[in-house]
């Protein structure tokens, strides 16, 4: 009897690891997510966590749902089954180097003790180059080593090395869709006195998944890309975000009550003279937070949590908040079961607080309508002063996806997203260990993580009106149109490091906001694009078209705030000011400018 209960609990053990031991969790921008929204819209499957990324199992498992069920046309239904061909790893090692090949890993199985591991690679190369400008380019060249494996239904690894050469020129993209894709800094193999056309970097996405009860408690110890919530790109994780180590908790505390926890470490980024040339140092003495390479100044934890209730009349309503504070050990925020702001408000209230809400409603097979709010300081709750107060500091998303009956697991969505001025900000803490009335350190808990927004990829007291549509097509073929027209207000509070006063607000000498009357900055944007799967090999073409248009005009500062004086006090005068609390916005619009690139890209073993 013992001997047969041993051979059952063995072959349960194999059988688990071969089809459902894969919880790697699989990348933001991988086709799979397209299908599963679209699925979702569509009434196909029920609705899915807003927490991305899925593992690799949680996606298999929706998969299976939609290819049985008989909404899909033929094409839809062949690719659902290529998609899950493609992501199913069933550990057979190679039998030629045709095989080895084709797949881009040697894998292997220990059936002794049900672990499977894959040695691999994979390639990936990016040019984006200007049609008006000779020799305006930016080049992106990454290959990767990995070692994946899974041990028995619970637990999957993934360690991998990605070696970069990259040229960055930050002029053909939108300002806020620019991002640094090497960790910690770049560095060159030759003169480093010389300029050079590429610089190495490093990338890597480690990762420790767990799962346990068919997959309703998860755990992931990784570094990878995270989206929270409701949108495209969201208010507290957005996908837009670079990765940044965490350990996160799932749990299914029901059918339709789900609950997330993330306590991580946020990175740094060393703007090396390497990158920052002529025609970057403008962009990245605005857009990106650096530090010296022993700096402490943005060297910062992140707790965040979520809860998410599938309610009747296919609505979801989310409830969230994060903490950013200094890297220290604190226990008050490794809890997954704190409540943050009340943990953060008896612990001295100098911690950077975000919490909000979303909602969104279904109605199946047509669309999807949804909408968050955040807020990092709230001061006035009166009606008539709510939108007004310049101590109210909030964020605002809203959206509707529909379904387009065309081509395979198509739809369009428009978002307006706006940000209310010093939102993302926090005020600078200086630590006097001696008591002589002098810092001896000074920390920010500005909302950045390796130089860049944690957040949706916008400035403070800006808005954002989003169009984006995506056409599934035959035979590995994918087209992406996006669209974005951005605003930007100057009136305070218009970047990341443009912090409120909390005494210049107590007095006065805010003025109540006024978005549409100081807007400085308009920016357009158009993206086009197209990719081609090949069936028969492991290789992705990528297309693009992009276009870029921008017009501004004067944002001078015309008040500052003196802390020398008792109390505080405001002065025009730059010179005894400390901080800039007015800006003055006047004069014609500039002429606009326009920037054309196409962008050409392949991925092989992705």
């Amino acid at each position: 009897m013992r001997k047969l209960l041993v051979i059952c609990l063995l072959s349960f053990f194999i059988i688990f690891s071969l089809f459902s031991g894969q919880h790697i969790s699989i990348p933001l921008n991988h086709r799979v997510y397209d299908i599963l929204e679209s699925a979702q819209l569509r009434g196909i499957i029920d609705p899915i966590s807003s927490v991305k990324p899925y593992a690799r199992s949680i996606i298999l498992k929706n998969l299976s749902k939609v290819i049985q069920s008989n909404a899909l046309t033929h094409a839809e239904y062949q690719e659902v089954k290529t998609i899950m061909d493609d992501l199913e790893f069933d550990y057979d090692t190679p039998a030629d180097i045709q095989e080895l090949l084709l797949n881009g890993a040697y894998a292997t199985y220990w059936e002794e003790y049900s672990t499977g591991v894959a040695f691999g690679v994979n390639f990936d190369a990016e040019l984006t180059h200007s049609l008006v400008e000779r020799g305006v380019y930016d080049s992106r060249n990454a290959i990767r080593f990995y070692i994946r494996g899974d041990i028995l239904d619970f637990a999957s690894i993934n360690m991998d090395f990605g070696f970069r050469m990259d040229h960055l020129d930050t002029r053909l993209f939108l300002a806020n869709d620019f991002t640094i894709p090497s960790e910690g800094k770049y560095e060159t193999l030759f003169d480093p006195s010389v300029q050079h056309s590429h610089y190495y970097g490093l990338d890597m996405t480690p990762e420790i998944s767990l799962q346990f009860l068919e997959g309703n408690l998860q755990f992931r110890w990784g570094s990878v890309q995270r989206d929270w919530g409701v949108g495209i790109n969201n208010l507290m994780i957005s996908g837009s975000a670079r990765s940044f180590e965490g350990i996160e908790t799932a749990i299914a505390l029901t059918p339709w009550l789900d609950y997330q926890f993330i306590a991580g470490s946020l990175g740094m980024f060393w703007v090396t003279h390497y990158i920052d040339t002529a025609y970057n140092s403008g962009y990245f003495d605005e857009y990106i937070f650096s530090d010296d390479m022993q700096g402490t100044r943005l060297s910062n934890n992140f707790t965040a949590h979520r809860v998410e209730a599938k309610l009747p009349w296919n609505v979801t309503f989310g409830i969230y908040e994060s903490v950013l504070y200094r890297k220290r050990f604190e226990l008050a925020y490794l809890n997954p079961f704190s409540i943050l702001m009340f943990q953060q408000n008896a612990l001295g209230d100098f911690d950077n607080m975000l919490a909000g809400v979303d909602i969104q409603w279904r109605i199946p097979g047509l669309l999807r309508l949804y909408g968050a709010a955040a807020t990092t300081e709230m001061s006035e709750i009166n009606p008539l002063r709510f939108f007004k107060a310049p101590r109210n500091i909030m964020g605002l998303q809203g959206g509707v996806d529909v379904h387009i009956p065309a081509g395979q697991f198509s739809k369009i969505t428009f978002q307006y997203t706006y940000l209310g001025p010093f939102f993302y900000t926090h005020y600078p803490v200086d630590l006097d260990y001696n008591g002589d009335g002098e810092a001896d350190l000074i920390y920010d808990l500005m909302y950045v993580n390796k130089g860049q927004n944690l957040g949706y990829p916008l400035r403070p007291n800006s808005d954002e009106f989003l169009l984006s549509a995506q056409f599934g097509l035959p035979n590995g073929w994918r087209t992406d149109v996006v669209g974005k027209f951005q605003r930007r207000s100057g009136q305070y509070g218009a970047n990341i490091d443009e912090y409120m006063v909390y005494r210049a607000a107590a007095t006065g000498n805010y003025d109540d906001k006024d978005f549409n009357g100081n807007i400085f900055e308009r920016n357009l944007g158009l993206e086009v694009g197209v990719s081609k799967t090949l069936s028969d090999y492991p290789v992705t073409f990528r297309f693009s078209y992009i276009y870029n248009m921008k017009m501004e005009r004067s944002r001078v500062p015309v008040l500052y705030w003196d802390f020398d004086t008792p109390n505080g006090s405001p002065t025009s005068d730059p010179t005894a000011g400390d901080v800039i609390i007015k800006y003055e916005v006047s004069g014609p619009w500039s002429d606009p400018t326009h920037t054309h690139a196409v962008q050409f890209g392949v991925t092989i073993w992705n």
